[in-house]
């Protein structure tokens, strides 16, 4: 069957970060937003403006080889990140790191339009689905509730920022104005750099992935 065309739900932006039962905290990562339709062993990577991302063809392929399923749809962001899991966002731009694929909701799986859903049925899916330990794709990473301690973990190591999330709201099957999504981003301080002793790295760690390398992942570094 023929994949349906999905038009992604484009952020908000919001002066100030908050707290929220039911509300999801992502890393907002300093790429291109890029739909990903898998079909019949292959991956094409799609702008939110519904352009194909020929560039990354390689990367799409890469993605369909490691996934096995006949037919899905990923949201998500491709990304280039340097050796401590930090985006360089210049390196994606002229191509002299590898991108990666942060993906961030699942929106079909194998026949079944997931929309309906709510979003953290659909993330449960697509961490079923993602296998672990690997560099080209990887799930983000995020917290739930907690926007403001994620905001601030985020600043101390001048990142992009975070986007937050109504999780129980589903994602509409056909365009709409939802704004289920608010992107909230650190003010930049021009030659700011991460904090001494503060390593990008230890900060994210975990498996070997985008912003996922070294000993305690950001997820785990915001307290409980």
């Amino acid at each position: 069957m023929t994949l349906p065309r999905v038009q992604p739900i484009i952020p908000t932006r919001r002066a100030a970060p908050f707290d929220g039962a039911g509300w999801l905290f992502d890393v907002k990562y300093d790429g291109f937003r890029a739909l990903c339709y898998l079909e019949q062993g292959r991956a094409l990577l799609i702008s939110r403006n519904g352009k194909p991302f020929s560039r990354f063809t390689a990367l799409g392929a890469e993605v369909a080889a490691e996934l096995e399923v006949d037919e899905a749809i990923l949201d998500g962001e491709v990304i280039a990140a340097d050796e401590t899991g930090r985006p360089r966002f210049w390196g994606l731009v002229r191509g002299n790191i590898t991108p990666a694929y942060v993906a961030f909701d699942l929106l079909w799986l194998n026949g079944t339009d997931l929309r309906p859903l709510s979003l953290g049925e659909r993330r449960a899916a697509l961490r079923g689905l993602l296998p672990k330990g690997l560099a080209m794709i990887a799930e983000a990473v995020s917290v739930e509730g907690r926007g403001c301690e994620l905001f601030e973990l985020i600043r101390a190591h001048d990142l992009e920022g975070i986007v937050a999330k109504d999780s129980p709201i589903p994602t509409a099957p056909a365009p709409s104005g939802s704004r289920s999504k608010t992107r909230l981003q650190p003010g930049r301080r021009p030659g700011r750099a991460v904090q001494p002793g503060a390593r990008v790295e230890d900060m994210m760690g975990g498996a070997p992935g985008p912003l996922d390398r070294g000993g305690k992942r950001l997820d785990r570094a915001v307290s409980p």
